[in-house]
């Protein structure tokens, strides 16, 4: 490598080896590449044609320009003259040697760097790789997607020979997509959860809250025939209006039947382990609303949540619901009469909010219904008056 180097730097600079092609021997300071490019008495020593007798005039390029051990020994050995071959392959195997070690303690020191760093880099990257893996995995299951790992009997009656209360101190529909998928269900199967009346969320929220901080809405969840809810079951879950007057809940008498039963309700609701698993095509929802009867229906219908019966007074338990939500749609007929239900105040900001459907229900390509969820929670009670008196 190192003749290499000194050679292209010679033809560089124009100084072409004396003996290359020409035939002609190179005088003194010529260049020359072997002992036969020089004239007699001269040897080529470093590439350059010097006395026998004149030593090693080497210029300051000298290092640059010096033969391997080989060469030197060459060199020595083509002119047959044993004391001149004798110092110069001890000087020039001293130097090689010299040359060698050195840039083999090079090689290894960089060699040594090389893996350290990257034995380094790959322990990181598979550290945040980790990490980066485990965070993923954790995220939430989504509770509207769950089924009873329970078998809950055979249906029971619908009656209210057994009953308790909770009124509801949160009805709140999701207003981002982290919301949305923590209760919201895909009701369509095209891969995204529906909730359609996201939009209006927020003007509808602060309207319930205001209203049940207020005590002006008391919406009240009955069920009826649970007497265990951790023991596998079914019961029925009915919905209604209420007023509280005299420190008491009372359930407006126009949301029950003949039998003083829920207008509103879901019935068969499986329960087992403190959770509750209720579905039914379609949910009628009935009440009084300020002296008008609220009837529609809310379709694809469904509960999921946690329950539990509270002590209220002796042997008469209320309904505890620490988090539930309720999914379904609404078909056109169904948003055009809970529209015309909303406060007037608030009708003319709501309305221009509604977005067209989203929700495929007949599989015909063209959307005609919109996703509902709302997440829910009660607080256990008692009810004056209930059953109603015949």
């Amino acid at each position: 490598m190192m003749r290499a180097i000194a050679i292209l730097a010679l033809f560089a600079a124009g100084c072409v080896p004396a003996g290359s092609g020409s035939g002609r021997r190179g005088e003194e300071g010529e260049s020359c590449t072997r002992a036969r490019d020089c004239n007699d008495g001269l040897l080529c020593v470093a590439m350059v044609c010097v006395p026998e007798d004149g030593g090693l005039p080497m210029p300051d390029a000298a290092p640059v320009d010096a033969a391997p051990p080989t060469g030197a020994g060459d060199a020595g050995g083509g002119e047959g003259e044993g004391e001149g071959e004798g110092e110069g392959e001890g000087e020039g195997e001293g130097e090689g040697e010299g040359e060698g070690e050195g840039e083999g303690e090079g090689e290894g020191e960089g060699e040594g760097e090389g893996e350290g760093e990257g034995e380094g880099e790959g322990e990181g990257e598979g550290e945040g790789e980790g990490e980066g893996e485990g965070e993923g995995e954790g995220e939430g299951e989504n509770i509207s997607d769950r089924e009873p790992a329970f078998d809950a009997g055979p249906p029971v009656p619908v009656d209210n020979q057994a009953w308790s209360a909770g009124v509801v101190n949160l009805f709140r529909m999701p207003t981002g997509q982290m919301e949305v998928g923590l209760g919201c269900r895909d009701l369509d199967g095209d891969g995204d959860r529906d909730h359609t009346l996201l939009p209006l969320a927020p003007l509808i929220n602060g309207f319930v809250a205001d209203a049940i901080e207020a005590g002006d809405w008391n919406f009240i969840l009955l069920a009826l025939e649970l007497r265990d809810v951790q023991a596998p079951g079914r019961f029925h879950l009915g919905l209604a209006d209420g007023i509280f007057i005299n420190g008491s809940h009372r359930i407006v008498r126009d949301n029950l039947d003949d039998a003083g039963l829920p207008l509103s309700r879901l019935e068969q609701v499986a329960v087992g382990f403190g959770e509750m698993f209720g579905d039914t095509p379609s949910l009628r929802i009935a009440m009084d609303v300020e002296g008008r009867l609220l009837d529609l229906r809310f379709l694809q219908a469904r509960i999921r949540g946690e329950l539990a019966l509270v002590p209220i007074v002796p042997g008469q338990p209320g309904l505890a619901v620490p988090g539930a939500w309720i999914t379904g749609h609404l078909d056109a007929e169904g948003l055009a009469i809970a529209l015309d239900f909303v406060p007037p105040e608030l009708r003319e900001d709501i309305e221009p909010l509604v977005p067209p459907p989203d929700v495929d229900i007949d599989g015909d390509g063209q959307p005609e219904a919109w996703g509902l969820c709302v997440h829910l929670r009660a607080d256990a009670v008692a009810l004056d008056a209930y059953p109603p008196a015949e």
